[in-house]
């Protein structure tokens, strides 16, 4: 796979995004079948660069979300947690 597309796995999870030989490089969107979603840059398969991942309704952290840097598919370097105000 190169260039633009979609790729939906039978679990539910979906990427929307750049490919180049076959994994995810560029920016993308990658929705996980639970809701949660990273919304970013890509390197060899992996979250790395500047991203947002904002926790699904599913997940008991719903709402909150992470703006930042990004190594390896985990938090490095500056970014800002937001977490959501649940009305009372």
């Amino acid at each position: 796979m190169n260039g633009h597309g979609t790729y939906t796995h039978a679990k539910g999870d979906k990427y929307v995004g750049e490919w180049k030989n076959g994994k995810k490089n560029g920016h993308g969107t990658y929705t996980y079948a639970s809701g949660n979603q990273y919304v970013g840059e890509f390197k060899n398969d992996k979250c790395n660069g500047h991203g947002t991942y904002t926790y699904g309704p599913k997940s008991k952290w719903a709402g909150d979300k992470y703006v930042g840097e990004w190594r390896d598919d985990k938090h490095h370097g500056q970014g800002i947690y937001h977490p959501y105000r649940h009305k009372t």
